[in-house]
C-alpha cells in the first residue's frame, strides 16, 4: 500500500495560509451580519480542515502554529481567560470542538498524514447541513429516507476509523 502523500508547500505559503486561516477565523468569529452561528461552526470545521490538509506536520513551523491555534481555540471553548470571549458558535465546554482540537493538535503532534482527517474535516460538517435540510424539508412519513440519513451518519465514523486503524495497526 503507498503511503499517504503530503502536499508539498514551501514555508512562505505555509505563512500565508497560516495569515488566511488566522483571518478566515476572526471573520467567523466577528460577523454575524452575513453568517448564522451554524453556518459559521460549519464552516470553521471544514474550511480550516481544507487548509489544514496543506500544512505539512513536518514543518516546526506548521506544528506550532497548529498548536497555537488548539490552544487559543480550548482556552476560547472552555473560558479559561476571560479576556478573550468564547466561540460564538459553541457552548461553553463544547466536546464537538474540543475533541476536534486535539485530534487535529495531536496528528500533528505526531506527525501523522494529515489527509487521514479529511472525513473528520468535510463529513461530519456536510453530515450536518444535510441532517439540518432533511430536518426540515423530508415528510415525516417517509421513514426510509431517514434510516438511510442515519445509515450515512455511521458512515462518516467508519471513514475515519478505518483510516486510523490501518495507520496505527498497520
Amino acid at each position: 500500500m503507498a503511503p499517504l502523500s503530503q502536499p508539498s508547500l514551501s514555508p512562505q505559503g505555509c505563512l500565508v495560509l497560516m495569515a488566511a486561516e488566522g483571518l478566515f477565523l476572526l471573520v467567523l468569529q466577528f460577523d454575524t451580519k452575513h453568517f448564522s452561528d451554524f453556518a459559521a461552526r460549519k464552516m470553521c470545521h471544514s474550511l480550516s480542515g481544507l487548509m489544514m490538509l496543506f500544512l505539512p506536520p513536518q514543518y516546526i513551523l506548521c506544528r506550532l502554529y497548529v498548536y497555537a491555534v488548539v490552544i487559543v481555540g480550548l482556552v476560547m471553548t472552555w473560558q479559561l481567560v476571560p479576556a478573550l470571549p468564547k466561540w460564538r458558535f459553541g457552548d461553553y465546554g463544547d466536546i464537538g470542538i474540543t475533541v476536534y482540537l486535539i485530534i487535529v493538535g495531536f496528528w500533528f503532534y505526531s506527525e501523522y498524514p494529515v489527509a487521514v482527517l479529511a472525513p473528520i474535516f468535510f463529513a461530519d460538517p456536510s453530515g450536518a447541513v444535510i441532517g439540518k435540510w432533511a430536518s426540515r424539508n423530508l415528510p415525516e412519513y417517509v421513514p426510509w429516507l431517514r434510516v438511510l440519513l442515519a445509515l450515512l451518519k455511521g458512515l462518516r465514523v467508519v471513514s475515519f476509523v478505518g483510516p486510523l486503524l490501518l495507520l496505527t495497526l498497520g
